[in-house]
């Protein structure tokens, strides 16, 4: 019996590194950790010094399942535990200028590591002990509920994000920033970037249509036939992001490294899941609507 709603994703990890997985999340107050049978870990759950405002990111820096759980709070903060609910000592507990509105992502280039968050104004970069790692010249503030991307395939790296307004954001690792400006979006819009062997791709979703650039923002699909209402129904998986138009009764499953549609499926769905089925080694569209569940081979 849980305390309250978890916030964002649960993860599996394996605390004992006897390759025995339990699950980690947290609620608005409780960090858990149960184990495969639902019982929650010796000393769990602990409490949060202060209400999570997002979900858990679970970070293991070397692979050696020393792993660290990291998630936002009310008071602004950016909050890390091990696994025992400890707060290491050279963790600064770093604090944003307002509330944060995403759970902490990290990258690893070059051998450095950036803990990437975000509040309503900008985004911001640390590093594994919690001191800024990157302070971008100028930077616009992120859109709500989409991820930040790595563009691989320059030097040097950047960082990719969509802006409100549908913009492209680009920061650079030494602080320059690019902002490219596309076709105007609401801001409930889904953004998502493809990026491997020189072919950048970036797809933007709302209620005017699906489109897909190339990394010159050169439009190379415009597809009106399927919109969002709201919030969109959305999932990635690879190279494969599928969207849902409620409204229109339709699924559709688009190929971002060929920028082209590659499936369409007549269904409404209040869920959608993009993820490699077992034991049919194959990749596969689940769709959820109400009581009815239904699984598409891609």
């Amino acid at each position: 019996q849980l305390t309250g709603a978890i916030m964002g994703d649960i993860s599996q990890v394996d605390v004992f590194k006897n390759k025995k997985l339990q699950m980690a999340f947290v609620t608005e107050d409780k960090f858990y950790i149960v184990d495969r049978n639902g019982r929650a870990l010796s000393g769990f759950p602990k409490n949060l010094p202060s209400k999570a405002v997002a979900g858990l990111s679970v970070f293991d820096y070397e692979g050696k399942r020393d792993y660290r759980f990291v998630y936002p709070s009310a008071d602004g903060k950016i909050n890390l535990l091990k696994s025992d609910g400890s707060t290491p000592k050279t963790w600064t507990n770093p604090k944003l200028d307002a509330i944060p509105v995403q759970a902490v992502q990290h990258f690893d280039i070059n051998g450095k590591d950036y803990l990437v968050c975000a509040d309503k104004n900008k985004c911001y970069f640390f590093d594994r002990r919690g001191r800024e790692r990157l302070k971008p010249e100028q930077a616009g503030a992120k859109s709500p509920g989409n991820l930040v991307y790595m563009d691989v395939n320059r030097t040097p790296s950047r960082f990719v994000y969509s802006t409100p307004d549908g913009s492209l954001q680009m920061i650079e690792t030494d602080g320059k920033c690019k902002l490219n400006h596309t076709e105007s979006r609401t801001n409930k819009h889904f953004f998502c970037m493809f990026s491997n062997h020189d072919v950048n791709n970036y797809l933007l979703f709302d209620g005017k249509s699906v489109s897909i650039y190339d990394k010159g923002l050169n439009l190379l699909i415009e597809d009106n036939d399927i919109k969002a209402d709201g919030y969109p129904a959305c999932s990635t998986f690879e190279n494969l992001v599928a969207l849902c138009d409620k409204k229109a009764g339709k699924c559709a499953v688009y190929d971002l490294s060929k920028a082209a549609l590659l499936q369409s499926v007549s269904a409404s769905a209040d869920f959608i899941r993009l993820c490699k089925l077992k034991p049919y080694r194959k990749t596969g569209l689940i769709i959820c609507n109400g009581i009815s569940l239904s699984v598409y081979g891609i």
